[in-house]
């Protein structure tokens, strides 16, 4: 049961890590978009790359957030599932 439990923390604290790492991602391409937008103004290629990368910025964030969200969803619906086996089998026993 406390394996259980040291399990679940685990599997928490990677998503929130995971989490962490999109956010990352979000900011540098926030920043390069941002960059590219402010510092080469004169060249037309790098104008429509910092605004497509503008948009992959807020889109790395919602969809970091999505999974986050179905992993905290998932993780006690799994640790409720393993409890109730594990007392299926002690009352079998």
């Amino acid at each position: 049961m406390i394996s259980d439990k040291l399990a679940a923390q685990r599997n928490i604290l990677a998503a929130e890590r995971t989490l962490l790492a999109y956010i990352r991602t979000a900011l540098g391409f926030e920043a390069m978009g941002i960059s590219l937008l402010h510092f080469l103004k004169e060249s037309l290629f790098f104008q429509i790359l910092g605004w497509v990368l503008l948009p992959l910025g807020v889109l790395s964030v919602a969809i970091g957030v999505w999974r986050y969200r179905q992993t905290r969803r998932l993780i006690p619906d799994m640790f409720r599932k393993e409890q109730k086996k594990g007392r299926r089998k002690k009352s079998s026993s």
